[in-house]
């Protein structure tokens, strides 16, 4: 319920931003663009961390919330440091996922949300087992996503890289 929560900040954060990158993407006011896409970044990340912090460094009080059978909040403890470990990068993605939505790029954004949530993630799930067995199943959604937060890095770069230099052109 605490991923559930911090996720849904993050979707709050982008739905706020998509406006002003779609009006000034339009507008060709590409610093306005940079900026706001930033500052979501910023405010995500900032949203994200805590979500590690508490997660990561307090689970078991965080599941005690939830269920009192003992079995149940180990277990779930260890599932939420696993799960928690990537949640800085995450608010980066899923910002990033959403900006490329919102300046009409939608295969970028398709692409970038798979391969957080399928692409990475699958096999992930299925090499990350044989060597470190249960563990490797924690371990492939965190995984999957530094992996991913790297591709939207990647794409994010040529894609800044492109627009400085159309504004050079101008």
């Amino acid at each position: 319920r605490l991923i559930t929560l911090i996720i849904m900040i993050v979707i709050g954060i982008n739905q706020g931003m998509q406006p002003i990158i779609g009006y000034n993407y339009g507008a060709k006011n590409y610093d306005r663009v940079k900026n706001t896409f930033f500052y979501a970044v910023k405010v995500a990340t900032v949203v994200t961390s805590l979500g590690f912090v508490l997660g990561f460094f307090i689970p078991d009080m965080l599941v005690r919330a939830f269920s009192s059978e003992e079995d149940l909040v180990q277990l779930s403890a260890i599932a939420l440091r696993f799960t928690t470990l990537s949640f800085v990068f995450v608010g980066f993605q899923m910002v990033t996922t959403s900006f490329f939505q919102c300046i009409g790029m939608a295969k970028i954004s398709i692409l970038l949300s798979l391969s957080r949530q399928i692409l990475l993630l699958l096999p992930a799930l299925y090499i990350l087992p044989l060597f470190f067995g249960f563990a490797g199943v924690w371990a492939a959604a965190p995984t999957a996503d530094l992996l991913s937060t790297g591709t939207a890095c990647l794409v994010l770069y040529c894609y800044f890289k492109s627009i400085k230099k159309r504004q050079n052109h101008n």
